[in-house]
């Protein structure tokens, strides 16, 4: 349960990037989606008595990975910065 608490984000995005309409900005956007939730998620951990308790260690470590992936991903010399540029460029749905 926990486990797919954590994926359920990651998931639900990659469903998302695989319309055929999908840009740039999305990609981004998805991703600040992810972490978003992921904070939300550990929020509630600290915050409230339910008996979904995630280890400070596990909850310090599945941030580094995410960090490690947006540093591969998002902010690699390779993407020169394309996914930010595309998102702050974006005038919004249409």
């Amino acid at each position: 349960m926990r486990l797919a608490a954590v994926l359920m984000p990651v998931a639900r995005a990659i469903q998302c990037l695989e319309s055929a309409t999908t840009n740039a900005a999305d990609v981004y956007r998805y991703w600040l989606a992810i972490v978003a939730q992921l904070n939300d998620l550990f929020e509630r951990d600290n915050t409230l008595r339910n008996k979904m308790k995630y280890p400070q260690n596990v909850k310090e470590d599945l941030r580094r990975i995410v960090n490690y992936r947006f540093k591969s991903l998002i902010d690699s010399e390779r993407a020169m910065n394309v996914y930010l540029l595309a998102f702050a460029l974006d005038p919004g749905p249409s």
